[in-house]
């Protein structure tokens, strides 16, 4: 029993491990990219890819205009901080850069890196659907 109880001891704490270092950036969250992402607050519509995820965070952290599925992040919650968007590598399919430009809602996951930001398709589903 006690050595039943050492290894699932040792696995949960392996695991747990493996969570805490799986991602090593500076931030991550979710957004659904609507309609309302895809224009400024002057009602300017947005073409580059770069634009849209920045008014998105602008949309989130500023004017409180949040679709169903956006998270919090800590990282652009400044002007400052979404002119990031314009100044680093940012790493993305074409067709999803395509998707979050053509419109309707697009669901991603944003990696936030030192010096490059990530974007892939989805969201996190850190809790199961009740």
């Amino acid at each position: 029993m006690k050595c039943r109880l050492l290894v699932v001891g040792f696995f949960s704490l392996l695991f747990s491990a493996s969570i805490a270092h799986g991602y090593d950036g500076v931030d991550l969250y979710d957004c659904v990219i609507s309609k309302k992402d895809r224009f400024n607050s002057s009602g300017t519509k947005l073409t580059s890819v770069r634009d849209i995820l920045a008014q998105d965070r602008a949309n989130y952290h500023r004017f409180d205009r949040r679709d169903a599925g956006d998270r919090y992040d800590n990282y652009f919650t400044s002007v400052a901080r979404r002119a990031t968007w314009q100044k680093v590598k940012l790493e993305i399919s074409p067709i999803l850069a395509q998707k979050i430009k053509n419109g309707g809602k697009v669901e991603i996951k944003v990696f936030i890196f030192e010096d490059f930001i990530r974007i892939k398709s989805g969201l996190f589903e850190v809790f199961p659907p009740v």
